[in-house]
Formats: structure tokens, sequence, C-alpha cells
């Protein structure tokens, strides 16, 4: 897809408030796109409001979805 990979964050259980600390690693990095090994990595198995407006790119069974 041509992306070069800038970061990779991992929050554990216990990180508050993880979709918008991603929304603010996003805004502070610039990047053009959020990967994800599978909606599952996300509460309630689907992009996170905050992060609806960026471009998350989830890899799923090695078929790339874009939403």
């Amino acid at each position: 897809m041509g992306y070069d990979l800038r970061k990779t964050i991992a929050f554990g259980a216990h990180t508050d408030k993880p979709a918008l600390r991603l929304r603010a690693i996003v805004n502070s990095l610039g990047v053009a796109a959020v990967i994800v090994p599978s909606l599952a990595h996300f509460d309630g198995g689907e992009v996170p409001l905050p992060l609806r407006d960026a471009t998350v790119i989830v890899v799923s069974d090695n078929n790339p979805v874009e939403t």
C-alpha cells in the first residue's frame, strides 16, 4: 500500500482512554494512516469515534481493508 511504518503503539489493559491517546499521537506525528491487525483491537470491535475521521487500515486474514 506504500506506507512507511512511523511508529508502533501498544497500550496495556490499564491504559486510560486509549482511543483519545491514539488520536493525540496521530495528530502529533501527522501520520497518514493507523494500521491495526483486526477490529478486535478496538473496544466493541469497531473503529472508535475519535479515529473515525482518520484512515484506519484493518489487516484481517491478510486482506487489508481501509475504513
